[in-house]
């Protein structure tokens, strides 16, 4: 598990994270927080 605090939340904020610690192969379960929806352009195995 990772965690950071970042300033906004955003994918534009959450997508150099993503891209630092989560392989695009992984399987990420998140909540349904419409900020991560445009991370699934590069993550398909993320579910909401």
């Amino acid at each position: 598990m990772y965690a950071k605090v970042i300033d906004q939340a955003s994918a534009q904020q959450l997508k150099p994270f993503f891209q630092a610690h989560i392989s695009p192969e992984t399987k990420v379960r998140t909540d349904l927080w419409k900020g991560y929806k445009p991370l699934k352009a590069d993550y398909p195995f993320l579910e909401q």
